[in-house]
């Protein structure tokens, strides 16, 4: 049984704006390399989840969005619509109900759309050791602030 995994693609993602709308929110703006934030997300997922063991959350709003960017990279993942958003956490227990009903008791990976992070050796060997002791640890990951404050105003 391999490591199952949640995208959670529903957010508004309107911090971008004025690229990103309601409507239009910047997961789903092809920034990258002609590749969108969700699309990269799906890249990563891959590398360790087979289609079949790859959950996508998203909101009514955007699910034809991601239908349209899942084709030629990845068929067989479920495709989860939320009949109203009700933030993270409400959305990471209906991804990890629906996969427990599919596969049974499973350790899950839950990778937000908008985060642009590099899928290179690190991150592969990062989430190995995550999976190594996620049977006995709840596992996250963060990023290493590089100032010490980073909400302190900037100003020249």
């Amino acid at each position: 049984m391999g490591l199952k995994t949640i995208i959670l693609a529903g957010g508004a993602g309107t911090r971008l704006f004025p690229l990103s709308r309601e409507k239009y929110p910047k997961q789903f703006i092809p920034l990258f390399d002609g590749e969108t934030l969700f699309q990269k997300t799906l890249k990563r997922a891959l590398m360790v989840s087979s289609p079949e063991e790859i959950y996508v959350i998203v909101g009514r709003d955007h699910r034809f969005l991601v239908r349209d960017q899942m084709l030629g990279i990845c068929r067989g993942c479920t495709l989860l619509i939320e009949p109203m958003g009700r933030n993270t956490l409400p959305a990471i227990y209906w991804g990890v109900r629906c996969i427990e009903e599919a596969h049974g008791v499973s350790n899950v990976m839950v990778l937000p759309s908008d985060h642009l992070v590099e899928a290179d050796h690190r991150y592969h060997e990062a989430v190995q050791c995550a999976t190594n002791l996620s049977d006995e640890y709840l596992v996250t990951f963060g990023v290493k602030a590089t100032m010490e404050n980073p909400y302190q105003a900037v100003t020249e």
